[in-house]
């Protein structure tokens, strides 16, 4: 009987490697959430540090699109409207029992 495990990539634009596979789909969905928010959350200090001034908790958005077995969510720069290059992918694959 097959058996449905999530992978958890993470991807740039040049790079991309497995974080992590679960067998729920809502638990991958949620660790990629994590992941983007952190991301999020690290480059709005380093905004603060180049600027030297307050940065909004808000201007880097995570979004998720949800198409249906596969799941990627990235962040978006608000008023700049651009993605970030870092991705979060979860895709879903059967694993069939090697039978003799």
């Amino acid at each position: 009987m097959p058996t449905t495990v999530y992978t958890l990539l993470c991807q740039t634009d040049r790079t991309g490697h497995v974080l992590a596979v679960f067998t729920d789909r809502a638990q991958a969905a949620e660790v990629a959430r994590a992941n983007a928010a952190t991301h999020a959350e690290r480059l709005r200090r380093q905004d603060e540090k180049t600027f030297k001034a307050p940065i909004a908790d808000d201007v880097y958005q995570v979004h998720v699109e949800d198409l249906g077995s596969n799941l990627t969510v990235f962040i978006r720069h608000r008023f700049l409207d651009e993605a970030e290059t870092y991705r979060w992918l979860v895709d879903s694959f059967e694993l069939v029992p090697h039978r003799q």
